[in-house]
């Protein structure tokens, strides 16, 4: 149905012209923004039961906000009752810009209520899905109604109102335009690409450009990355926003048949339909060209532009206009007022695009094989296009594609249909490139790993590092190697790889391939071992006294964190090509890195590895008898030290007796096994069995006297005895292991010393000392880089915080922490953190208990029922003080003895106290202290485990307890008892004093 039919408005003529303007002014900016939106609200206000009314019209639609909000008491056919909110638009796109303001509106109501509110959408364009539309938004059920208003509902409306329609035929004569065929405005671009997937927030920042004064943009980025499609794109979805136009010209700037910038010009001057002078300089033409986009709101999307004097002629000056450029290279020399470098799609988008290319049921039904097509194709849109088109030709599964795409000598060659070729485009950039770099780029694809920096590439080169830096940038200037995350590297796309060997096979002579690849895996291998020698501080500390130079650790495990992935490709590698041995010394190198970075998985992997290594040397006959058993062992013993942090403890109590069976006893590596195995003991509550392995290898390391590692021993020593309730002895042993850290600058083993330290003297309640040592302990270990140890310092200084009473900065101890644990993926440590946030919560407040709850409800879906039982516990107790607020006593109670019970069970008998003391300090607040009482004697105190100290520290809580129970006298006797038996006198923190302070403030 045409609405715009002869005779519609009465007392009107309507001639040809008024009926063209009708026909074209919806694609105007005049019309979207001024005369729709004052004939709309022409008609709302004149319908029957208007309460109130706001929607501006001209230039008061620029402001921000809805386009219109009504209250209505009746209703009628076109206008809801009650009260509305209204949005307007007239784009082409119907369906995309209703579906916009739609999501926009809902994420931003700006003071509406949806439940209360109708959602009404207009547009002058006609909707033929309209009704589908508006049925799926009400199956939503976000606003208490969704309206959509089209092109037949407004004639519909206009006709019942004879002055309304009277009028807009005045605004329609008034504005008809006097135009003919040959004035017609360009549309010129391609057709949209099809599936066009992501891209959301480079959509917007064009959208941006064009409704606030427009100017010259600049999209650049690697071949195949879509640069063309995400212009093109934007131009079709915006034409609303620059109606005088939309101009597109291939510049063909990476062909050799490029544009001059003079017929550019001269083919956008003519599109734009000037009278071009006979003669003219390229500066004159410009000026015309400025000229003309100064009187227009047009945009014009420049393809494929070489260099900077290619574009720098078309910058559109102070203009209205946009000028839309996509370049392979950055041209940074270039003045714009928006530049973006493209990334490849993220792997949802890219699932997306194949999905609209192959069909939705195929890639649903073979899902997992459309994620591993896109990961293959690199997530680049171009590939992902020609791997879409390879799958289309077949009814065969997507499997059969990801089968001829794994094969990475020919995948290349795979991606090839119709007349898309991926390779082709690769080739069209780097054949621009200058001989050096040429080389430079082929040499990049020999590089193991994603990422690389200057050294690399010179070792691959053989040139220094500032050829090789000078060469990189002129690459990523190009468009063929990416900036990485890090400062001062790079990153070659996968594709871009394949195509950089693929280019080294066929311009170089292999030996010089061989020799490139040969030079990058020593400089690789031989780095590696340096840096992970300096890893142990002993042989550190001998460097740096012997080169009068500081080594700082966190520098080697930087380059570690840099390098991982490069020195985990050079072992594969060196493991195919028969390099046993570097293989194997790089393994034990990356696992002493990994175990100082905590990174249990894959340092379990690595070993795993290592132990295959040994195997492989064993069988070929090749193997030292002496040194092979040893290095087995010394995997094993890394495997179970990986297990521990991975709590599989039974795996690490099998490992650490297969690592004993191959060595002798009494040896420096039996020494270290019974310092795992005391770990492992430790870890799962067997305390006094873990003594005594401590106790063995403290024996083993003091007849070799290696002070540095039997330091290590004590330090465990120490840690084990305050669990067991024996603070003071402990504070001697950690002592020790702090003078030997000191004595080697191992940074790391200091600040872990501190941190033990500073829960020794929280035991011993000493809270000002503990406190001194773990933030020297936090210091230490952020110096270090060492972010797993600063979160577990941050976690206990956050402890002797709350037991200082300073629960907001022990509150943000924990936010620190969580924050660490959350950036590791570490779940148990952001639970364990969650647990300690909500405690503090209560503490601050009680009125905090909802939030409280909030990260105890987080917490608990972290944690593992049969794993993570000390956490566990812990949440229990937050639960139980959660519980005494709400007035569930009996509940708190139980929890709370609960957990009491338990830690005794565990061995943990500082812990069993200190819940005992929090219960009984709850049940006295609410005037229960005889239920206390059972409380406290339900703990077998008499038990020889119960250390000492603790044991006294349970009975000053049982004197508190009788005395807020009125039983004075039995509170004397009891205290009177203590003072009697306690014979021991504590440590003061003052003796140890001078030894409080970090060794890298000095």
């Amino acid at each position: 149905m045409n609405p715009m039919r002869e005779g519609m408005f009465p007392g009107q003529v309507v001639d040809a012209n008024v009926l063209n303007y009708l026909a074209q002014a919806r694609d105007t900016r005049e019309f979207s923004r001024g005369l729709l939106p004052h004939l709309v609200r022409r008609l709302v206000a004149a319908t029957p039961g208007m309460v109130g009314l706001t929607m501006p019209a001209a230039e008061g639609v620029w402001r921000d906000g809805w386009d219109g909000l009504v209250q209505e008491s009746a209703g009628g056919p076109y206008m809801p009752a009650g009260p509305s909110a209204w949005e307007m638009s007239n784009a082409k796109r119907v369906g995309e810009a209703a579906e916009r303001n739609y999501r926009k509106r809902l994420q931003a109501p700006l003071g509406v209520d949806p439940a209360e509110t109708t959602f009404v959408f207009v547009t002058m364009r006609h909707w033929p899905g309209k009704a589908k539309w508006v049925e799926a938004k009400r199956a939503d059920a976000a606003w208490r109604d969704v309206k959509a208003i089209d092109s037949e509902d407004l004639w519909g409306w206009l006709e019942t109102m004879p002055s309304e329609h009277n009028w807009v035929s005045e605004q329609i004569a008034r504005h008809t335009p006097h135009t003919t065929e040959s004035t017609r405005l360009p549309r010129s671009l391609p057709a949209d690409a099809k599936g066009f997937a992501g891209r959301d927030n480079e959509l917007a920042c064009l959208r941006s450009i064009g409704e606030h004064g427009g100017g010259l943009v600049l999209i650049s980025g690697q071949p195949g990355v879509g640069k063309t499609a995400l212009a093109v794109h934007a131009g079709h979805l915006a034409e609303d926003m620059w109606p005088d136009g939309q101009i597109y010209v291939d510049l063909r700037g990476t062909h050799d048949d490029a544009l001059h910038p003079r017929t550019v010009l001269e083919r956008v001057l003519t599109a734009l339909q000037v009278d071009l002078p006979e003669t003219s300089t390229i500066d004159e033409l410009a000026a015309h060209y400025r000229s003309k986009l100064a009187e227009l709101r047009a945009v014009i999307i420049l393809d494929d532009a070489g260099s900077e004097g290619q574009v720098r002629p078309l910058s559109p000056g102070t203009s209205a206009s946009s000028v839309i450029v996509t370049s392979r290279s950055n041209l940074s020399g270039l003045d714009c007022n928006l530049r973006f470098r493209l990334e490849v799609l993220p792997a949802e988008h890219s699932v997306d695009l194949l999905r609209a290319h192959i069909g939705s049921v195929r890639v649903d039904e073979e899902f997992q094989a459309a994620a591993k097509i896109a990961q293959l194709c690199g997530h680049l849109p171009l590939a992902l296009r020609v791997a879409a088109g390879l799958a289309a030709r077949t009814p065969w599964s997507l499997a059969w594609l990801v089968r001829e795409l794994t094969a990475e000598h020919s995948r290349l060659d795979v991606l090839n249909v119709g007349d898309i070729e991926l390779r082709a485009s690769f080739e069209l950039s780097y054949r621009m490139l200058p001989e050096a770099d040429k080389l430079t780029f082929r040499r990049l694809g020999l590089i193991p790993g994603s990422t690389f920096d200057a050294s690399l590439a010179a070792a691959a080169i053989d040139q220094g590092e500032s050829t090789a830096t000078a060469s990189l940038f002129e690459l990523l200037e190009r468009g063929l190697v990416d900036p990485s995350s890090l400062p001062n590297r790079f990153r070659l796309h996968d594709l871009l790889r394949l195509f950089a060997k693929d280019r080294a096979a066929a311009d170089d002579v292999a030996g010089d391939v061989e020799d490139a690849e040969f030079r990058v895996a020593q400089y690789i291998y031989m780095t590696a071992h340096q840096i992970g020698q300096a890893l142990d501080p002993h042989f550190r500390n001998e460097l740096q006294q012997s080169s009068a130079t500081a080594i700082e650790v966190a520098d080697l495990l930087a380059w570690f964190d840099i390098h991982e992935e490069a020195v985990a490709a050079t072992i594969r590698k060196a493991t195919v090509d028969g390099a046993t041995n570097e293989a194997l010394q790089m393994t034990v190198d990356l696992v002493s890195y990994l175990e100082i970075r905590c990174s249990w998985e894959p340092m379990e992997e690595w070993c795993q590895s290592g132990l295959s290594l040994v195997e492989h040397i064993i069988q070929k006959g090749t193997a030292d008898p002496e040194a092979a058993p040893v290095a087995e062992a010394m995997f094993l013993l890394a495997s179970a030290t990986a297990c521990s942090g991975l709590r599989r403890f039974e795996q690490g109590f099998e490992r650490c007796d297969r690592a004993s069976s191959l060595i002798e006893p009494g040896s420096v590596l039996s020494a270290q096994i019974h310092n795992c195995r005391g770990n492992l003991l430790d870890a799962v509550g067997r305390r006094e069995e873990a003594l005594a392995e401590y106790r063995l290898a403290e024996e083993v390391w003091d007849g070799f006297s290696a002070d540095l590692y039997s330091g290590v021993v004590r330090h465990n020593v120490g840690a084990v005895l305050m669990r067991l309730g024996r603070p003071a002895e402990a504070l001697p042993h950690l002592y020790s292991d702090l003078a030997n850290c000191r004595a080697v600058n191992d940074r790391i083993g200091e600040a872990k010393t501190l941190n033990t330290l500073g829960l020794v003297w929280l035991h011993l309640g000493e809270v000002g000392a503990a406190v001194t040592a773990l933030q020297l302990s936090v210091q230490g270990h952020l110096g270090a880089s060492d972010m797993v140890n600063a979160g577990n310092a941050l976690n206990d200084l956050g402890l002797a915080r709350y037991a200082s009473g300073e629960h907001a900065a022990a509150y943000e101890c924990h936010v620190a922490d969580y924050e660490i644990c959350e950036r590791l993926s570490d779940t148990v440590g952001m639970a364990k953190a969650r647990i300690r946030m909500a405690d503090n919560l209560l503490a601050i407040d009680p009125d905090n208990a909802s939030l409280a709850m909030e990260d105890i409800k987080h917490a608990k879906a972290l944690l593992d029922v049969a794993e993570d039982r000390a956490a566990l516990l812990s949440l229990a107790v937050v639960l139980g003080e959660i519980g005494f607020l709400v007035g569930d006593i009996k509940g708190a109670s139980d929890s709370f003895a609960r957990v009491a019970l338990q830690c005794e069970e565990l061995e943990d008998y500082g812990g069993a106290a200190q819940i005992i003391g929090r219960l009984c300090a709850n049940l006295i607040k609410v005037g229960r202290a005889r239920e206390a009482l059972t409380h406290v004697r339900d703990l077998d105190i008499r038990s020889a485990k119960w250390p000492n100290a603790l044991r006294q520290h349970v009975r000053a809580i049982l004197v508190q307890v009788l005395a807020a129970s009125g039983e004075h006298a039995e509170a004397k006797r009891t205290a009177a008892m203590s003072e009697e038996t306690d014979a021991e006198a504590g440590p003061s923190p003052d003796e140890f004093m001078p030894l409080m302070s970090f060794a890298g403030e000095n």
